[in-house]
């Protein structure tokens, strides 16, 4: 992306943030063993890998990593019944809190959990949203939970995006890649769960 169109699009976004009353911009270090570093996507690309991933109003969106909490409010500002984040940091998560909190003109209902994303309770969640916030042992973790709580079933769908530990996610038998493109600089991975 060249730098006139980067400048256009942190405009558009501080716009999108205004509108919706919040501050979720920025890229900051997470205080998590093997988390990387906390930043966020435009709203266009969200947007638009939440449509690739095929967003409706039944949609529980659980975003892993969730950072300030921008997907969350793009996932009920497109629709979805209800849209979670998980963050180890227990300051990021706050500010997520915040953030969500003081969300203008979204439906659905936001919740922020502060909590290794290991150690969720993964149950009826329909997209699971994966900025790359990992390695490779916790994402193997992560899909072991999901694994053991029974979140494999038909008609969820996992969206990596940036995937640096995709053979992970090949590995589990009860995942299945359904497409595989570029969203704006970004690599977009959607997989759909099967009966394990």
């Amino acid at each position: 992306m060249t730098g006139p169109a980067r400048l256009m699009r942190k405009v558009a976004d501080h716009a999108h943030d205004r509108w919706h009353g919040v501050h979720t911009g920025g890229v900051r270090a997470t205080g998590v063993e093997d988390g990387h570093r906390c930043a966020t996507l435009s709203y266009r690309d969200i947007r638009a890998i939440l449509r690739s991933a095929g967003l409706t109003a039944d949609d529980t969106v659980l975003d892993l990593g969730c950072g300030s909490g921008r997907v969350l409010i793009c996932a009920a500002a497109l629709g979805a019944a209800r849209a979670i984040g998980v963050e180890a940091d227990a300051q990021i998560a706050a500010a997520a809190r915040q953030m969500t909190a003081r969300a203008r003109r979204v439906g659905g209902v936001m919740d922020v959990v502060q909590a290794p994303a290991q150690e969720y309770p993964y149950s009826d969640e329909t997209i699971v949203y994966l900025f790359n916030p990992f390695g490779r042992e916790t994402l193997a973790a992560v899909l072991r939970a999901m694994e053991a709580r029974g979140w494999p079933a038909p008609g969820r769908r996992l969206v990596y995006i940036n995937p640096e530990w995709a053979e992970v996610l090949r590995a589990a038998p009860w995942l299945e890649m359904r497409s595989e493109r570029e969203i704006g600089e970004h690599a977009v991975q959607v997989w759909a769960a099967c009966e394990p």
